[in-house]
């Protein structure tokens, strides 16, 4: 399985790479299914800071069998926006 993160508008930090890390082990733990790349792109979105809602993570899942699911969140906190995005991801590729 490959693993792609990248940070836009920002610099990405060790925490919140293991803290993403940590939600794509989660995933293909949680999946009866092969892992061909995650992708998570994450967004501190200066449009939205007025919301609040300004810190959106988006997970692109490609199976082996050339699936893909993609979904996001956004939230005030990278902390919380992560793993909301990796719970609909992961409810979304069990159906």
């Amino acid at each position: 399985m490959r693993m792609v993160i990248t940070a836009h508008g920002f610099d990405l930090t060790e925490d919140l790479r293991a803290d993403v890390e940590r939600e794509i082990e989660r995933l293909a733990q949680g999946l009866d299914r092969s892992i061909n790349v995650v992708a998570v792109h994450l967004f501190d979105e200066q449009e939205h800071r007025c919301t609040g809602e300004d810190k959106r993570c988006c997970v692109q899942v490609e199976f082996d069998e050339g699936v893909c699911v993609i979904d996001d969140d956004a939230e005030p906190d990278f902390r919380d926006s992560v793993p909301v995005a990796f719970t609909k991801v992961l409810r979304a590729a069990m159906h």
